[in-house]
């Protein structure tokens, strides 16, 4: 019988680390699906663009690199935590360029301690390796 209160194995993604609550977790959890909405946004967004600026924009490959970035973020999720329809971290138009995205994704997983759950420092790696490419190219 699973009981959610005890600590679960942290072999896979998803699960709790050993010695780790759902409640200690649960900021954790909002954080993480804070990330997958910008990131979900920001790979939408630089398809968007990639569309409009043609088959040679950095874009196409960026915004895939979000998008699985964003599947990460959603899979580090508690199993049972269910999803916001919708996120009040999107802003007006001129806040949702897909560099500013991630960046404000990488921004917000720095709130939460890498050791926090199994596989959450290879995210932030993902993520900060994302906005540095971002820049890089100008976006």
């Amino acid at each position: 019988m699973n009981d959610p209160t005890m600590p679960r194995s942290s072999a896979s993604p998803g699960r709790l680390a050993t010695g780790a609550s759902l409640d200690t977790l649960k900021p954790s959890a909002e954080v993480l699906e804070d990330v997958a909405f910008l990131l979900h946004q920001g790979a939408l967004e630089a398809w968007a663009i990639a569309d409009r600026e043609g088959i040679t924009s950095d874009l196409h490959y960026l915004g895939l690199g979000v998008y699985l970035a964003q599947g990460n973020a959603v899979a580090l999720l508690p199993p049972d935590h269910a999803m916001s329809p919708s996120s009040p971290l999107l802003g007006p138009p001129a806040q949702t360029h897909p560099g500013h995205l991630v960046r404000s994704a990488e921004t917000r997983l720095r709130s939460i301690v890498p050791d926090a759950l199994p596989g959450l420092s290879s995210l932030v790696l993902e993520v900060c390796d994302l906005a540095r490419e971002f820049a890089e190219h100008g976006y």
